[in-house]
């Protein structure tokens, strides 16, 4: 499954592939003795790099088992060499449960690229793996704070799709607008977006409160290249700059407004102050902007009778 971090994640190297070799499990064994021996502490460098060239000899299996003991202590160049071996399936292996054994380790030992690696299978946003086999968000913040707190990308991303994700059991739009703040500082282009909306989907009078923060959110979705967000800027700045004035009730309802004025419906945008809004501010605020605009005729003579008879 594509992710959006998927062109900012740390590249793999190449698939050539397609199937992977078989092992006899007497060779699997002397696999596992040999890497268990070979790979000390003290000498992990030399034991990446034989894992390294087995891999390239198709040796997939008995790549896994040198790598392992270099990822747990933390590792970093084995541990990136060692996950789509673990999982993707043209390599033949597909242990999750071996996978999240390791990266437990490597993640407490300090690898935040680790903890990125392992939030983002778990959240199921990584592109490079199938998400139903190893997706369990139970295990996302067990790697996401850890990795974020490193500062590592995918791990913070991992983090908002746990808290901003409709099926997530965890989704909490507040936490959410954190960590999408943290990965749009980053420069993670989608994580704008999802900040905007995680505020646009909150309560009328939470999301004129925090309109400040959906601007914010909206300007760098636009300086992105997401044109729908551009067009929202200059209601949301106004809707911005109400709240002190109007209050958020108000402000909210006049941001309604003129959502229908950019799109020309004057109508509408009557209609729904009149109908939906029920206020004055934003009732007598709608009809003295159409006829200033000279759109009195696009407004319901219902709408006119309301407006005259209970706002004068």
């Amino acid at each position: 499954m594509n992710s959006p971090v998927h062109a900012l994640a740390r590249p793999i190297i190449a698939i050539a592939i397609s199937a992977a070799a078989l092992f006899l499990p007497g060779a699997v064994a002397q696999a596992q003795t040999s890497a268990a021996t070979e790979c000390p502490a003290s000498a992990m460098a030399p034991c990446v790099a034989k894992a390294k060239a087995m891999k390239d000899r198709r040796e997939y299996r008995a790549a896994a088992d040198y790598l392992e003991p270099a990822c747990r202590r933390g590792i970093g160049d084995a541990c990136h060499e060692l996950w789509p071996l673990l999982l993707q399936a043209q390599y033949g292996i597909r242990d999750g449960a071996r996978f999240y054994a390791i990266y437990d380790q490597a993640c407490a030992a300090g690898d935040a690229d680790a903890c990125g690696d392992a939030a983002l299978v778990a959240a199921g946003y990584s592109g490079e793996v199938p998400s139903g086999p190893y997706n369990d968000y139970r295990k996302v913040r067990r790697y996401g704070e850890p990795g974020c707190r490193g500062n590592d990308l995918e791990a913070c991303y991992a983090m908002l799709r746990l808290y901003a994700d409709p099926e997530s059991p965890f989704r909490n739009p507040d936490q959410g607008v954190i960590y999408a703040r943290k990965t749009c500082q980053m420069g993670e282009p989608t994580s704008c977006a999802i900040g905007s909306n995680l505020i646009g989907d909150m309560s009328t009078t939470v999301f004129a409160q925090r309109s400040a923060e959906a601007l914010w959110f909206s300007e760098k979705a636009c300086g992105h290249g997401a044109q729908d967000f551009c067009d929202s800027l200059p209601n949301l700045r106004t809707l911005a700059s109400r709240v002190r004035q109007y209050g958020p009730n108000d402000a909210y309802h006049m941001f309604i407004v003129d959502q229908g004025f950019s799109f020309n419906n004057w109508g509408g945008s009557v209609a729904y102050a009149v109908n939906e809004a029920r206020n004055q501010a934003s009732t007598r605020y709608a009809i003295t902007r159409v006829a200033e605009l000279g759109r009195m005729n696009y407004v319901n003579q219902n709408d006119l009778y309301t407006i005259e008879h209970y706002y004068g």
